[in-house]
């Protein structure tokens, strides 16, 4: 009877193995997609704003700016200019148009310093469980 159990879980245990390691396959392949799609963005957005061929712009660094009290993952990049040596900063909002992310960076400032005045949010939400429990009576 041990055996069998044994046999069954070992079964149970490989089964979940795989299907975690299938869900990591396919999720890669997907956010490579979506890195690859805003990509293709970032060169003929400054292209089109500096006048220049898109060969002569070429991405130095790509990545994510994240604003989790806007709610928000924006695609930014670094870009040089071949011809100049200058380098520029993009920011695409969801619909691939350029924006300023100073300025999404001061909202979503704005919006953690009102939840939580100068506090870290894990303080803030600390005192307010001690002042909670304190409320109901609790000992603290």
């Amino acid at each position: 009877m041990k055996l069998k159990s044994y046999i069954i879980f070992s079964f149970l245990a490989g089964m979940l193995i795989l299907i975690i390691l299938n869900s990591v396959v396919l999720i890669r392949p997907a956010q490579a997609q979506e890195k690859q799609d805003s990509s293709q963005e970032f060169l003929p957005t400054l292209s089109r704003e500096l006048n220049v061929p898109t060969t002569s712009l070429q991405i130095v660094n790509e990545t994510a700016l994240t604003l989790p009290y806007l709610n928000r993952r924006i695609p930014t990049a670094k870009v040089l200019n071949l011809e100049t040596g200058m380098i520029y900063e993009v920011t695409l909002d969801e619909s691939g148009l350029r924006i300023n992310a100073d300025e999404l960076i001061a909202q979503d400032f704005a919006i953690k310093k009102d939840r939580y005045g100068k506090l870290e949010p894990e303080l803030h939400n600390l005192l307010q469980a001690i002042r909670h429990k304190y409320k109901r009576g609790g000992n603290c």
